[in-house]
């Protein structure tokens, strides 16, 4: 009769440590603890749910109270063991926490707890969800679980051990329980079936077990629904269907359609299973498990028993794999495992789903790096120029310029493309010595004006220095991304006259926050003068223009001390340790005057920072700082309303984005770049990084992807 039927989780209930499921920790020390009498008064049996507690809880209470024992082996027929199988038991109480969590409920237990068992061996407590109890019950139990009668044992189940009170759980034993294993689950539940005479096909069980999640209960409570559903037998199609699980046939298609880079039969795939009424998180759970197994066969030759799929979808999975790589596999399980997170706070689903599945179909392909490498060794310009080292280079040193035979617009030959062992310039190296030309300044201009880089002349290019890439390019000061014009005076051997053809104002005007982006100023390495890097020099006090032009050529300047080329630098290095936001500050600022007698720094106009820098105490510090370095408290100025602040800001920028420009230009142009962007049909330059002093090969210039 229906009414006397007995669900399959209750009828197959574990009655003995052995039938326990994935618990063999707690079934050993449990059952070694009865046979040698040491078993304590409290026990605290924590895991997920279905997986045994309170099974266990009433295995150990009827192997302690069998007729025959204790024993870690109870008869299962004696009256105690049925009592207790049956829930009969008076002296064995199973107590809900949940609905018995006051303080009286623990005092009535307390009160009882020390009259003797009437049938059994031992009264035995069986709380479970013990974490439901309150604060207030909890310590009301302290004493009489530290101490309780000799006839009286606690057994405590949980599911969330972490509410409970650490005075508890110092009071019993502990056993975590574990999550059951799919291979165990299913293995259960094919043995019921036989037991039951019930056809259900292998990859019906398997699909079941995983839906289980580790919990046996879980499992026979959905074989219980599917037998209800189909009760002659059922398919793995079937379960799939009765469960809302996403058919591993249409997991196929997806994964197909994204790997075969067909972003419309994925659509489709998605339109069927979202018509179908299925959930489309647990759509998105199962394609990442699917990804999974995928990345599992191609990473192992033998997957047998790693991937959980019948032996017709294994096949199937494994001549998907071999149409990508294992990259590209975890390329797209990234971005899949992206998807699920974003479906946990998404209102639009099925939108989510749609764009993902088409970043995943339009998705460069990964290949390997050994495939990478393996198809440049393969090039015989890769090989000869890996070869060839620093021998391939000018004997003149760094910065020799590439074979003239090789023009840029033509594809070079294997035999005359440069090995890709570039240098970065060596900046170390002492400064030219500056041109003494009467055309040096000019006394109309202001004097940050004077130490700016002069035309070149027709007679011939200023001297070239190495570029990042190895061949001789003009010189820049800003490839440093030094400050566009440091002014300590006029250069050695300036026209003072009036002679002299003034420099037109340069018409860029910087915002105020045009130099958010802009790097932190580099003024070691000097300025630039006539094409020559001058390194920097102190100066006396500057003249103003008309007391320059009455003085005439021949005035000479007074003797001065020398600043430090790195004096602005040191500055920033002293100020930091003693205020981090001041420097910070003036960071976004370029020194247009430092001497010994003023400091002038630049701000973009209207800059919020300069209105900081303002402030007393700021000034205070700077000039401090700058006392420290220079030997005496400079005057301080902050200058960001002058058109002299505004193009020293905008000359800046200007350099470091042409600079920018010119290196990504002659990297572009590189022959080994244009050789590797052939090897790699489609493939393109992301990512340019400075290289380092320590580079090897192709990185020394620039990083690419």
């Amino acid at each position: 009769m229906a009414h006397n039927y007995l669900v399959l989780a209750r009828k197959w209930r574990p009655q003995t440590f052995d039938d326990l499921l994935g618990q063999g920790h707690v079934a050993r020390t449990l059952s070694n603890a009865i046979r040698q009498g040491r078993v304590a008064h409290g026990f605290l049996f924590a895991g997920v749910r279905g997986v045994g507690k309170t099974s266990a809880a009433r295995i150990l209470a009827k192997a302690l109270t069998c007729r025959e024992g204790p024993t870690p082996t109870p008869c299962g027929r004696c009256d105690a063991c049925v009592s207790i199988a049956n829930g009969l038991a008076a002296d064995v109480q199973e107590i809900d926490g949940a609905s018995n969590n006051s303080v009286e409920d623990i005092r009535r237990l307390r009160e009882n707890v020390v009259y003797q068992p009437s049938a059994l061996r031992f009264r035995i407590y069986i709380i479970d969800e013990v974490h439901m109890l309150s604060g207030s019950a909890f310590n009301a139990l302290l004493k009489t679980l530290e101490e309780p009668p000799p006839h009286v044992k606690f057994v405590f189940a949980t599911t969330e051990p972490h509410k409970i009170p650490a005075t508890i759980l110092s009071r019993c034993q502990r056993y975590d329980f574990r999550r059951i294993a799919t291979r165990q689950i299913a293995a259960r539940i094919e043995q019921i079936l036989a037991e039951e005479s019930i056809p259900v096909e292998p990859a019906a069980v398997q699909v079941l077990a995983e839906e289980a999640g580790g919990s046996m209960r879980d499992a026979l409570s959905l074989l219980d629904q599917v037998l209800a559903a189909f009760p002659d037998g059922a398919k793995a199609a079937d379960v799939a269907w009765l469960l809302g699980i996403t058919p591993r046939a249409l997991l196929h298609r997806v994964a197909a359609a994204v790997i075969d880079r067909d972003p419309r039969a994925a659509l489709e795939a998605v339109r069927e299973a979202d018509e179908g009424g299925q959930d489309l998180q647990q759509f998105a759970r199962s394609f990442l498990r699917y990804l999974r197994d995928l990345l599992v066969l191609a990473s192992c030759a033998d997957a047998a028993g790693l991937t959980g799929l019948a032996d017709a979808e294994e096949r199937a999975a494994r001549a998907l794999v071999e149409r990508t790589t294992a990259p590209h596999l975890h390329r797209l399980f990234a971005l899949a495992s992206r998807l699920l997170d974003d479906l946990a706070h998404s209102p639009l689903p099925r939108v989510h789903v749609d764009v993902a599945l088409v970043r995943m179909a339009t998705a460069d392909t990964v290949l390997p790096i050994a495939d990478i490498l393996a198809r440049l060794e393969r090039r015989p310009a890769a090989r000869e120029g890996g070869g060839a080292g620093s021998a391939a280079r000018s004997p003149a040193g760094r910065g020799a310029p590439p074979s003239a035979e090789v023009s840029r617009g033509a594809k070079a030959s294997p035999s005359s493309i440069p090995p890709p062992d570039i240098e970065p310039p060596d900046l170390d190296a002492a400064p030219p010595v500056p041109p003494t030309s009467a055309a040096g300044a000019d006394p109309s201009l202001p004097p940050s004006a004077w130490a700016r880089p002069a035309p070149v002349s027709p007679a011939g290019p200023p001297p070239a220095r190495a570029s990042a890439l190895g061949w001789d390019v003009e010189p820049d000061p800003f490839l440093r991304e030094g400050p566009p014009a440091l002014s300590q005076g006029p250069p050695p051997g300036a026209v003072t006259g009036a002679a002299a053809a003034p420099s037109p104002a340069s018409p860029h005007i910087v915002s105020g926050k045009a130099l958010d982006d802009a790097p932190l100023p580099l003024s070691d390495r000097g300025e630039e003068v006539g094409g020559c890097v001058e390194p920097i020099a102190a100066a006396g006090p500057v003249p103003s223009p008309a007391a320059v032009a009455v003085a005439g050529p021949e005035a000479a300047p007074a003797a001065v001390p020398v600043l430090p080329p790195d004096a602005w630098d040191r500055v920033l290095e002293e100020l930091a340790p003693a205020d981090r936001v001041l420097a910070g500050l003036l960071a976004q600022a370029v020194p247009v005057e430092l001497t010994a007698e003023r400091l002038r720094v630049a701000f973009p106009e209207g800059s919020t920072a300069a209105e900081m820098v303002r402030q007393p105490r700021r000034i205070e510090s700077l000039a401090a700082a700058a006392g420290r370095v220079l030997g005496a408290p400079p005057r301080i100025e902050i200058d960001d309303r002058s058109g002299e602040a505004a193009r020293a800001i905008a000359d800046r920028l200007a350099a470091r984005h042409a600079a920018e420009a010119r290196v990504r230009q002659e990297i572009m142009d590189h022959p080994a770049v244009r050789e590797a962007l052939q090897v790699f049909p489609g493939s393109r330059i992301v990512e340019l990084r400075p290289g380092g002093a320590g580079s090897v090969g192709a990185t020394k210039g620039a990083g690419s992807r």
